[in-house]
């Protein structure tokens, strides 16, 4: 067998709590124009963090309808995200910051394509994090975590909230494989419980930012 190579530990999955969760939040303030706001989609939105997230580009954004539309995300089918109002705030500020360049990417340094450094970001955002641990009276650091793992969280407290397991797949794009979708079912697929997603991640984002929301009426919606 192999060794595992020394200093890296073995991939293990963690649900950071809510509790963790909103000191991520708290802590991505720390993290400047880019990275913050790049860390906050990654928990508002629930996708994948590197390839739904940092690849994401003005194209793909709706304003008037507060959605992006991921063309070629991981399972390759096109996947429609609800932007919640915290959600819109950081794109509208992002778009502001890059009025003066005409790239097609939110997240770039160079214009020309999406930004590079996430892991080098991720090891300073650990940093913002323990402290802002520490200040809220914990005396055991914050467990290790990956940004994959806030998909969990987000899944796990819509979960308990009472959403519906099958939106929850559906925010996230687990969709089972199986034979190749008719075009018709596609566009169906995209769209499904599109309503009900919207309702989950504005109360995912009401969770998340502390504000105080009637979760069983989103629900219901």
């Amino acid at each position: 067998a192999l060794l595992q190579s020394a200093g890296r530990e073995a991939p293990r999955d963690r649900t950071p709590s809510l509790e963790e969760v909103q000191a991520i939040w708290a802590a991505s303030f720390e993290m400047g124009h880019l990275w913050g706001p790049y860390i906050r989609l990654c928990i508002l939105t629930g996708q994948r963090s590197r390839s739904d997230v940092l690849q994401m580009q003005w194209g793909w954004i709706d304003f008037s309808r507060n959605r992006y539309e991921i063309p070629n995300p991981k399972n390759g089918r096109p996947h429609i995200v609800h932007l919640s109002d915290p959600a819109i705030g950081e794109l509208q500020r992002l778009k502001e910051q890059q009025a003066s360049q005409t790239s097609a990417f939110v997240f770039t340094t160079t214009g020309k394509r999406a930004a590079s450094g996430v892991s080098k970001a991720k090891l300073r955002l650990d940093h913002f994090v323990q402290q802002h641990w520490i200040e809220l009276g914990h005396k055991s650091p914050f467990q290790p975590w990956v940004l994959h793992d806030l998909r969990r969280s987000q899944a796990t407290a819509l979960a308990e909230a009472g959403f519906d397991e099958g939106v929850v797949d559906r925010i996230q794009n687990h969709v089972a494989s199986g034979s190749r979708v008719s075009a018709v079912a596609a566009v169906y697929n995209k769209a499904q419980k599109l309503t009900e997603r919207a309702a989950a991640l504005d109360a995912w984002a009401a969770m998340v930012t502390g504000q105080p929301t009637n979760i069983l009426q989103l629900r219901e919606a």
